[in-house]
């Protein structure tokens, strides 16, 4: 569980340093924190499913953790569409860059040509 908490951590920052980053524009800061997620499962895959798993033993750290980083992110997205509707928004592109890592983690897409 502990891997998985630091792993949380880590987007956590990265969402942070996206928020601060005032060179980027809102979009550019969407963008980035929606491939980060994506990039864990593309480079790291066991990490990834091992984030999205449910952990046995006390699982409060990383709940923790995981609204963290949720929290940064929806604020990137509030950044782009307002408050009312960030919510919103933000469940459709986690849901979207889960989906399109965990089909790359299971290895449902394939190859480039």
């Amino acid at each position: 569980m502990a891997i998985g908490t630091r792993a949380w951590d880590r987007l956590c920052d990265l969402m942070q340093e996206l928020r601060a980053g005032a060179d980027w524009s809102d979009v550019e800061k969407l963008r980035s924190g929606v491939i980060a997620l994506i990039d864990i499962g593309r480079s790291r895959p066991h990490l990834y499913k091992l984030i999205f798993s449910n952990p046995s033993g006390d699982p409060t750290a990383l709940a923790r953790a995981v609204e963290r980083s949720q929290t940064e992110f929806l604020a990137i997205v509030a950044d782009l569409v307002g408050e009312q509707d960030a919510r919103r928004y933000a469940a459709l592109l986690i849901s979207i860059a889960n989906g399109a890592a965990g089909v790359e983690v299971s290895g449902q897409l394939p190859n480039e040509k």
